[in-house]
């Protein structure tokens, strides 16, 4: 985790590589919830970039689909990173946050009703 965590704040030449490694390993780890949900806003940060953008949003969808149980801590968690990115300028972060609050949303639906109704 911290070899992620580095890639994601390095900058430089071979930044974007380190970021898109990154990347793919937490697409691979998305079953490991305690480890990866907390690194969702580094990804969402990454929507925007045009080489990292959909490998960050695929990586997003698996983290959040992945969720064990189901439902916990995306409330806490997810929901107010995507928010938090709706709120950006670029239209393509806030179009990616809305493609992974969709599958955020159905499984609060089904697992965790009333932190749904506290969320909305």
């Amino acid at each position: 985790m911290d070899e992620i965590d580095a890639a994601f704040a390095g900058s430089g030449k071979d930044a974007a590589t380190a970021k898109f490694k990154a990347v793919e390993k937490l697409t691979k780890l998305a079953a490991a919830t305690p480890f990866v949900l907390p690194r969702l806003e580094k990804l969402i940060g990454l929507f925007a970039d045009s080489k990292l953008g959909a490998p960050a949003i695929k990586a997003a969808c698996a983290i959040v689909d992945n969720v064990q149980p189901k439902g916990h801590g995306v409330a806490a968690l997810a929901v107010p990173a995507l928010l938090a990115g709706m709120e950006d300028k670029r239209w393509k972060v806030k179009a990616g946050c809305i493609e992974i609050l969709v599958p955020c949303l159905k499984q609060m639906e089904d697992a965790t009703p009333v932190q749904l109704a506290q969320c909305l």
